[in-house]
């Protein structure tokens, strides 16, 4: 007994050791409060019981307000759906309760999900077809992680429905693809520039027009490719979009090409707002009109050369617009010269014409000369005679063309009027002359200058 019985001082100084105390006695009752009791484990337990089940009603009450579908498989069997997946799958969820994970997948895609299901636990966010009740497919965005639930491994899997998503993803894609298309094939030059004039990007069209390179183009400021004299008209204008004045312009202007030739460019500009109003880039469309300008300015050196000669001929030009009531307009200053008349003078009924004017018996001579020529296309000539301001008889000769437009109908007729007074009398005056020598019975004798026997 002796031998197996531990003194009482040496047991309390064990204990005072083991406890760090200065060897002082502990009593058990004091020893037997640290030690977890009955009670208190089942205190814990109940304690560990009400989180979970807080956590379930935690987890059930996010996975209900999720738009996405949320379920819990077990070794690849669904134990779990809230209403979302329920909804977007067209099941009950009791139908969703028992199915193989993989029955909500589409087979092109299962193949995919069961190589990543095997070779990870915790699955990123990847894109598969998903399958419907009724059969149908639908693209889904998923992701999967491995969790504790209720004690058990299991895997928990979010789909969210990326229909709208992709469509709208198409739409936008197509539209770029609209835009790149006709970006790169118009006929007229795209450009846009940042909110200070520099190019950001131009189209072939341009770059043809400009002559530079993409490479060459891009960050250019747009005053090192512009004709200086247009420089001061093109920055009002821009100053007007930047104050709010005006929401884009239109103008002419002159580009100077990489090789130093200028082009004529019909240019009209756009502003791209941002939601503030503030301008983030210029969008110009340009088309060339090099070539108009060119014909413009050869129709104004013709129509120069052709007034200078209207106003030093000694005739009436004129032209006789013939589609609607004739209405002749007149290119000098030689009618009131010839007939006495202003133009205003020749107006009856708003039309303003020489016919009330000519003698009655030459009236039809002159239409009948005029529809010849617009029948056969060719110039026509015609003499009458001409009641003047003064009451006097003028023989006029009138010399026109007919100018034609679209086929086989002539717009009007050019022409110019010469007064033949002087030379008919003169004419009339020699006829005189010549009748009475025929008729005298004298020898008359008509010498030049020169001594030259002319009768």
């Amino acid at each position: 007994m002796n031998d197996t019985t531990t003194q009482p001082g040496a047991d309390s100084e064990r204990r005072s050791r083991k406890h760090g105390g200065s060897g002082a006695d502990t009593s058990l009752d004091d020893r037997f409060t640290e030690l977890p009791t009955s009670d208190s484990r089942t205190r814990a337990a109940s304690s560990q019981s009400d989180r979970l089940e807080e956590n379930a009603h935690r987890y059930r009450a996010l996975s209900e307000a999720s738009f996405e579908a949320i379920f819990i498989s077990e070794d690849g069997y669904l134990i779990e759906a809230n209403r979302a997946a329920c909804d977007m799958f067209g099941y009950t969820c009791d139908e969703l309760i028992g199915k193989h994970s993989t029955d909500l997948i589409a087979p092109e895609s299962r193949k995919m999900v069961r190589e990543k299901m095997l070779t990870n636990d915790d699955i990123p966010v990847f894109e598969i077809l998903a399958l419907r009740k009724d059969g149908s497919r639908f693209p889904v965005e998923t992701r999967a992680l491995m969790s504790n639930y209720h004690g058990r491994k299991a895997r928990v899997i979010a789909m969210r429905d990326i229909t709208d998503r992709l469509q709208v993803e198409e739409a936008l894609r197509e539209s770029e693809e609209r835009f790149r298309g006709i970006f790169e094939t118009s006929h007229a030059g795209l450009v846009f520039a940042d909110d200070h004039g520099r190019v950001l990007l131009a189209n072939p069209a341009f770059l043809e027009l400009t002559g530079y390179s993409r490479d060459e183009l891009l960050q250019r400021h747009f005053t090192e490719i512009t004709h200086k004299d247009d420089l001061d008209r093109e920055y009002a204008l821009m100053e007007g979009i930047r104050t709010g004045q005006q929401d884009g312009y239109r103008m002419e202007k002159r580009y100077i090409r990489k090789d130093g030739t200028t082009v004529w460019a019909d240019v009209s500009v756009s502003p791209f707002r941002n939601q503030d109003g503030q301008t983030q880039h210029y969008v110009g469309v340009v088309t060339d009109i090099t070539e108009r300008k060119r014909t413009e300015q050869e129709i104004l050196t013709s129509e120069h050369a052709y007034r200078t000669l209207a106003y030093n001929l000694p005739g009436i030009v004129y032209r006789l617009h013939l589609w609607q009531e004739p209405q002749i307009e007149f290119f000098n200053e030689m009618l009131t010269a010839l007939t006495g008349y202003t133009e205003e003078d020749l107006f009856h009924n708003k039309v303003c014409s020489l016919d009330p004017f000519i003698l009655d018996n030459d009236r039809e001579n002159l239409r009948s000369a005029i529809q010849a020529a617009l029948q056969n296309g060719r110039s026509y000539q015609a003499d009458y005679r001409f009641r003047h301001k003064d009451g006097s008889i003028r023989h006029f000769r009138e010399i026109g063309r007919p100018v034609f437009g679209e086929p086989d109908r002539a717009p009007f007729i050019d022409g110019v009027i010469f007064d033949e007074t002087s030379r008919q009398t003169a004419e009339a005056e020699r006829k005189r002359l010549f009748t009475a020598i025929e008729q005298t019975h004298d020898m008359i004798v008509i010498t030049d200058q020169d001594g030259t026997i002319l009768y």
